[in-house]
C-alpha cells in the first residue's frame, strides 16, 4: 500500500482551533519559566539542545513535547524563545542563560 508515506510530506502543522491555540500559549508559557528557572538557579552555563528534555525533568517537567506548544520541534521551539527567557547559539546548539 503507497499511500501510507504521504503524511511524512506534510510539512505544515495540523490547524488548532482557539482554544487548542490557548492552551498551547499556557503550555509555553509554564516551559519558559522552568527553562529560565534552570538556567538561571541549576545550568548556569547552559547546557546542548540534546539535553532540554533531560534537564526539564531534573525540575519536574516532564514529557515535554515541542509539538504541545505547536512547534515541529525542539530545536524550532528554543528557537522561537525570547532572549528574556534562554539564548540559543545554533552553531554549537547551545542553550544558554538569559541576558542578566
Amino acid at each position: 500500500d503507497d499511500d501510507d508515506d504521504e503524511e511524512e510530506e506534510e510539512d505544515d502543522m495540523p490547524e488548532v482551533d482557539d482554544e487548542e491555540l490557548e492552551k498551547q500559549a499556557k503550555r509555553e508559557k509554564a516551559i519558559q519559566k522552568a527553562v529560565k528557572f534552570l538556567l538561571t538557579d541549576k545550568c548556569s552555563d547552559g547546557f546542548p539542545l540534546s539535553e532540554l528534555v533531560q534537564k526539564l525533568e531534573m525540575v519536574n517537567v516532564k514529557g515535554f513535547a515541542p509539538e504541545k506548544l505547536g512547534y515541529k520541534s525542539v530545536e524550532k521551539f528554543v528557537r522561537g524563545q525570547p532572549e528574556n527567557v534562554l539564548r540559543y547559539r545554533r552553531k554549537e546548539q547551545m542553550v544558554l542563560p538569559p541576558r542578566k
